[in-house]
């Protein structure tokens, strides 16, 4: 969690040079690293699978470590807020002969339990 990183035990005053600036920063970028929301995008298809496929993205997603989903279109016009990812990739999914998926931004598909 995230409060595990909350540890100030030493006084607004500490003044950090040398070695011990760079390993603060090391472990500031491990932090952001470890607790940033995950980015997708959520692409619509059609004919996927045929030499006629086309897709393009609909929108864009952040997913918060506490399940939180926002989504936004590419237009900007449509916003919502969601349980999970695969309920963006339903929602835009739901045309005539059209599908929808997830692609994740960042640090690879293999490594997300939601592809």
């Amino acid at each position: 969690m995230l409060e595990d990183w909350m540890d100030c035990d030493y006084g607004r005053d500490d003044k950090r040079g040398g070695a011990a600036a760079e390993a603060y920063e090391r472990e500031v970028r491990a932090m952001v690293d470890a607790y940033a929301p995950r980015m997708f995008a959520v692409v619509q298809e059609c004919g996927r699978g045929t030499v006629d496929a086309d897709g393009w993205i609909a929108a864009w997603g952040v997913h918060h470590e506490d399940g939180r989903t926002e989504v936004t279109s590419v237009d900007g016009r449509t916003r919502g807020s969601l349980n999970s990812p695969e309920r963006a990739a339903w929602w835009y999914g739901r045309g005539d002969g059209m599908s929808a998926r997830l692609v994740w931004l960042g640090r690879g598909a293999a490594d997300d339990p939601f592809v």
